[in-house]
């Protein structure tokens, strides 16, 4: 991890929506569920869990729009050029996800980097193949803040 001063910006990519990270982000899931795969039209999505408190939207906030993408999750987007900003969790109250490729300059968010993990790597497409060693979860890590327990990472194959 750089030596990252806070806080640092993001937004959205016509820039209407601005946000900023006023500290450090606790950890970041690369999500390769079938809705995040859907939603980014990438492989997977860079969730970036921070305390609310620590995420402060600065203009455009009216310009949001909110998708209940499941039963219990919220994903926000810019209504004008509908690039995916945030997402909560109705079960979490004190924390919140943004996605992380959409910090300015491409800058770290300040995690540790031995609190990143792919989760929901039984969803992957079938012919991504993950080559790097961050721990990986066939769903997800047991609760968020996975920080507090034993990261137990599965061994994947590669393509058969």
């Amino acid at each position: 991890m750089t030596d990252q001063r806070f806080p640092i910006t993001g937004g959205c990519l016509c820039s209407t929506v601005h946000y900023s990270l006023l500290a450090p982000a606790k950890q970041v899931e690369y999500c390769h569920c079938s809705m995040c795969r859907e939603s980014h039209g990438a492989l997977f999505a860079s969730l970036t869990l921070v305390a609310k408190q620590s995420l402060r939207i600065d203009s455009g906030k009216e310009s949001l729009r909110s998708h209940l993408s499941s039963p219990t999750i919220h994903r926000q987007l810019c209504g004008n050029c509908g690039c995916p900003l945030f997402l909560d969790m109705d079960d979490i109250e004190e924390e919140s996800y943004f996605f992380a490729a959409t910090l300015d300059g491409g800058v770290h968010s300040g995690h540790p980097i031995q609190r990143e993990c792919h989760n929901w790597v039984s969803s992957t497409a079938q012919w991504e193949v993950i080559a790097d060693d961050v721990p990986k979860f066939e769903t997800e890590p047991e609760g968020v803040g996975w920080e507090d327990t034993p990261v137990a990472p599965i061994v994947l194959g590669g393509p058969e």
